[in-house]
């Protein structure tokens, strides 16, 4: 029976009418609790339904303070074994991060993130992953909090051509987001984006020859911040 309800909820949620009705009924809590389920039907679903709500500013602000509950859901999942929940979880952190409301927030699990898209071999989580990680990126605010786990290293494996065309466009545009700011590093800043240059530059360098334009174009733009941050430190 709670199947079903969800799966009409799930129906009826992608529409804004629909979404502030929940949303004023209580019903996002509801949902919240049921991300703790027993069966993982039932939290898939749930959060299923909690990812079309989330694409409402109003409702963005009332999850707010579920996020860390989100993060701890992902956190205890086991990234071989739990792919479906995993990746209903992210596609629910993308969408809250589509606006910078719960930024703040959903940063708290940065390492989590990150730790993840090392440790799955699941192409589907790692696209999830790294598209929340772009929607963060383009935040500036978050720039300090991302640099601080050296993700440019990491990032540089998913730059490769071996890797899916979308993959691949994700990394090199996180990367670019990172470098986008050269006049306002710290010293610490500094030094991790220094440590890695080379490598990212040849990395950078090989996607200009890419098929994509896309991938060519933000990979052009992460070159200028690498010319205007070398202008600047290392000179």
């Amino acid at each position: 029976m709670l199947e079903k309800l969800l799966v009409a909820l799930l129906n009826c949620s992608a529409f804004t009418t629909n979404q502030n009705i929940i949303r004023e009924c209580g019903g996002l809590s509801c949902l919240v609790t049921l991300l703790t389920h027993p069966k993982k039907t039932i939290i898939i679903k749930a959060v299923q339904v909690l990812s079309n709500l989330a694409m409402n500013e109003k409702n963005q602000a009332c999850l707010k303070d579920s996020v860390f509950e989100i993060i701890k859901n992902l956190e205890y999942c086991d990234v071989l074994d739990d792919d479906d929940v995993i990746t209903e979880h992210l596609k629910l952190m993308v969408n809250l991060s589509v606006t910078n409301t719960a930024h703040e927030e959903i940063m708290t699990g940065a390492q989590a993130f990150f730790d993840i898209l090392c440790r799955s071999h699941s192409e589907k989580i790692q696209k999830e992953v790294l598209r929340l990680l772009v929607n963060l990126s383009c935040n500036t605010n978050n720039l300090e909090g991302l640099l601080g786990l050296k993700p440019l290293l990491i990032l540089q494996t998913f730059m490769l051509t071996d890797n899916q065309d979308d993959i691949v466009l994700r990394a090199v545009t996180i990367v670019a987001n990172l470098l986008s700011s050269p006049d306002g590093y710290t010293e610490q800043q500094q030094a991790v984006i220094t440590e890695h240059l080379n490598v990212l530059y040849g990395e950078l360098m090989r996607l200009l020859d890419h098929t994509d334009e896309n991938i060519q174009s933000q990979a052009k733009r992460a070159l200028r911040s690498i010319f205007a941050f070398r202008m600047m430190y290392t000179t």
